[in-house]
């Protein structure tokens, strides 16, 4: 492991090492990341992968464009096959308040060149004939959302980053960040240290334990997901099924159904409580429940298995993304609520533009850590679960 760098990136999923490779490409030298366990231990790699461009801020929307943008060219810019699927997100709507909410957050992003459409109950009963319309007023739909393997995108740039000379180190776990007059020196590590004045953390559910080696109290708390998936089925759906916190596609090549549920009593932490976030038969039963009750096609689907992982929490649902200036050389991905693994192409990219540069192509000021003392919230009215 070198023990100089001219940045050391904090995590290995998606965002670590898209800053990583961003960063080199605009010419910086020496990059090493540090990852606790192996690379996509985390978020990345416990992730449904479902992309998307419908939300309902201008910032959100612009960010998922961009990074959709990347997602749909993967193969053509970098050479790469992430196996990126369109299809579209099919999000149900049973109440007024909501089919009102989703008809503004439409215009939104028809206004930023997203291509989302609102569908009456007859149009999802055509173009979607396994769904139960029942109690469903509308659904929106863009159709170039869909999903991708979380594994190919993170081995893509895991073997981009090697390319260009970034040092990944796994199972290295960060254990203190070095600071003289309040400037970052270097970091501290279970295998030695690393001098460097600049640090990204991209540590997801760990972000609120690593900013406290430099005395941050991040509004960043763990909260525990579940998912299940299933035996592959003959029934074949393109799209994403939303409706409220569930949701369910058809992966490939096998066509297997993935397929999560949120609970409202989930409870947040302070840190991250377990490794590996057990399962909960609870999880089973409801998720299923509501699956074969939106998808009478799975009434007789078996479960092949089912896992944990965690979300980043804001009090706001939205990220945080940027420097700290209380901390010169001290950088954010973090707090992403969710909706994380999609934003990894652009994130990496305005990381780099922001350190290199020190501007970024997108205004991305509203995401800063200090909205939360200002009481300048931006909360999200597009957030799945």
């Amino acid at each position: 492991m070198k023990n100089k760098a001219d940045v050391v990136i904090i995590g290995a999923g998606v965002h670590g090492l898209a800053a990583a490779f961003n960063l080199a490409k605009k010419g910086v030298k020496d990059i090493v990341v540090c990852e606790h366990k192996y690379i996509g231990y985390g978020a990345t790699g416990r992730c449904a992968a479902g992309v998307r461009e419908q939300f309902g801020l201008p910032l959100t929307i612009q960010l998922a464009k961009n990074s959709m943008d990347v997602t749909v060219n993967f193969k053509e810019l970098y050479g790469y096959d992430i196996e990126y699927t369109p299809g579209g997100y099919l999000w149900l709507l049973y109440d007024e308040k909501d089919v009102d909410l989703w008809r503004n957050n439409i215009k939104l992003q028809n206004s930023l060149g997203v291509n989302s459409v609102l569908l009456d109950v007859d149009e999802i009963k055509e173009k979607y004939p396994y769904v139960n319309v029942k109690g469903v007023l509308a659904a929106t739909m863009n159709p170039r959302d869909g999903y991708v393997n979380p594994f190919k995108v993170l081995y893509a740039y895991k073997e981009m980053c090697e390319k260009v000379g970034v040092e990944i180190n796994s199972y290295t776990t960060v254990t203190g960040i070095r600071r003289e007059n309040g400037k970052i020196t270097g970091v501290e590590t279970d295998k030695g240290n690393i001098q460097t004045d600049t640090v990204i953390s991209c540590a997801g559910p760990y972000s609120r334990r690593v900013g406290k080696m430099v005395d941050l109290d991040l509004p960043v708390y763990p909260q525990r997901h579940e998912m299940l998936v299933t035996e592959p089925i003959k029934v074949f759906f393109p799209c994403m099924v939303i409706t409220g916190p569930w949701y369910a596609f058809q992966t490939k090549p096998h066509g297997s159904v993935l397929m999560g549920i949120t609970f409202p009593d989930e409870p947040l932490h302070d840190d991250v409580p377990s490794l590996q976030p057990a399962s909960s038969w609870r999880f089973l039963e409801e998720a299923l429940k509501v699956a074969v009750d939106i998808m009478p096609v799975l009434k007789d689907v078996s479960v092949v298995r089912q896992w944990g992982g965690y979300y980043d929490m804001t009090p706001d649902g939205q990220q945080i993304i940027g420097a700290v200036p209380e901390v010169p050389g001290f950088y954010l991905s973090c707090g992403w609520s969710g909706h994380g693994f999609q934003m990894g192409h652009i994130t990496g990219r305005l990381l780099s533009e922001l350190i290199v540069d020190g501007t970024t192509s997108i205004d991305i000021s509203k995401s800063d850590l200090g909205r939360f003392a200002r009481g300048e919230l931006i909360p999200e009215p597009g957030i799945i679960g």
